[in-house]
């Protein structure tokens, strides 16, 4: 009888992986709940839970659910890494700060964890790590497309496009290109026919698999923008960052090695999360990095670059509630 019960209990949860894994996601959120009965201190399985209900976007659930399984398996890390961010997004911000806490008591080293307790903290670190946005992008980027396109309303590319053909040189002109934080391609979708040709640079190598799946780019690399647009041999008359510069905090680095890669003339399009006031970008709880107008043109004006247009606007939303945008053509 006890054999007969085990076996039932390994086919729930088995049975509500696999649809979890297929995208079924409302007949694995019945079969986990029934696999739950039979194993209620099943940490794994609550934890599975955990992360069906925050990819529908049931959040307070899904808290409620890692909770458990933590208070089941206190020493798993991957339990705390993804309840914490649940944390911050609704503004549990003393429950976030202890989650980090507990997890570089696991994990010292953790640079996710470091980098949030800035931010829940006031702090303003120069950038994100790169280990936590490569980590981001790659579980990011099976859904990444459909998510910007249909949940959050993404259209900083189009946008950034508008801006151009407003304001840069005649219509008709096309471009050897450079698309910085390229991800998945997705702002080919809108600057395809003003490009001759153009090379991706991006972190995330999930991420540049599915850009490759495009058949846009001439080539895709994978690193540090800063550091592999500086390697590179090549040459760009347009650079393009839609989304990048909320991933970095200062951008001396990044306006330099435009510069010297830069042809003559060449124009840079960028997007940025607005901020109001302030000399200087300021990181949001979300993790990401807010900018000013008049950061951005004091950092400009030291490196010899002309703002050509700028415009604040919505760029996407984040909880249902657009996001102010500032998006930049400058002259390099």
């Amino acid at each position: 009888m006890h054999e007969e019960a085990q076996r039932s209990r390994r086919y729930w949860k088995i049975l509500a992986t696999t649809l979890h894994k297929e995208g079924r996601y409302a007949e694995a959120l019945r079969i986990y709940r029934q696999a739950i009965l039979l194993n209620p201190d099943d940490a794994d399985l609550c934890y599975n839970l955990g992360n069906l209900l925050r990819t529908i976007g049931q959040h307070e659930k899904a808290i409620g659910v890692y909770e458990h399984a933590y208070r089941l398996n206190p020493k798993d890390p991957d339990i705390l890494v993804n309840l914490a961010p649940l944390y911050r997004s609704t503004q549990k911000r003393d429950k976030a700060r202890e989650c980090y806490g507990k997890i570089l008591a696991l994990d010292p080293e953790n640079v996710t964890a470091h980098y949030f307790l800035a931010a829940l903290d006031g702090s303003t670190p120069p950038r994100a790590p790169a280990a936590y946005v490569i980590e981001l992008f790659d579980q990011y980027a099976a859904t990444y497309d459909q998510h910007m396109n249909q949940v959050l309303k993404y259209k900083a590319p189009e946008s950034l496009r508008n801006l151009l053909n407003s304001y840069g040189p005649a219509r008709g002109r096309r471009y050897e290109a450079c698309d910085l934080g390229c991800g998945t391609g997705r702002s080919m979708d809108a600057f395809q026919k003003l490009v001759t040709h153009v090379d991706g640079y991006d972190l995330s190598p999930v991420m540049l698999e599915r850009a490759a799946e495009r058949n846009i780019y001439r080539q895709l690399i994978a690193g540090d923008c800063m550091e592999t647009l500086g390697a590179a041999t090549e040459s760009y008359d347009l650079f393009l960052a839609a989304d990048l510069l909320p991933y970095i905090g200062e951008v001396d680095s990044l306006f330099t090695v435009i510069r010297q890669k830069a042809k003559s003339p060449a124009f840079l399009l960028f997007s940025t999360e607005f901020q109001e006031s302030g000399n200087s970008p300021r990181l949001m709880i979300s993790g990401r990095y807010q900018h000013s107008l008049a950061y951005i043109q004091s950092r400009l004006r030291t490196h010899g670059m002309h703002l050509r247009a700028f415009q604040v606007e919505p760029l996407r939303l984040q909880a249902q509630v657009p996001i102010a945008g500032g998006i930049y053509l400058v002259e390099v």
